[in-house]
């Protein structure tokens, strides 16, 4: 299973990631991909979620902190591997 995400899902996931980070960590929606860990796609197929972290010079409070981007709030693809 991979999963990709729609322009107004990458908003989101975006404008979640945002209301965590300072100032100087802000990204856009096409930004989104760089967030994701290696494993992020056999998180969401195992677990239904994968853990996002940022780090402590990343956020707004200087503590490190994280969040879950879960299968609904992407577009999860399912497939045979050939």
């Amino acid at each position: 299973m991979t999963f990709t995400y729609t322009p107004e899902q990458a908003e989101s996931i975006a404008a979640r990631w945002n209301a965590l980070a300072n100032d100087d960590n802000q990204i856009g929606a096409g930004d989104v991909h760089h967030i994701f860990a290696d494993n992020a796609d056999d998180d969401v197929a195992v677990d239904g979620a994968t853990l996002i972290e940022m780090r402590a010079m990343q956020s707004a409070t200087g503590v490190p902190t994280t969040f879950y981007v879960t299968r609904a709030d992407v577009t999860a693809e399912t497939g045979a591997v050939q």
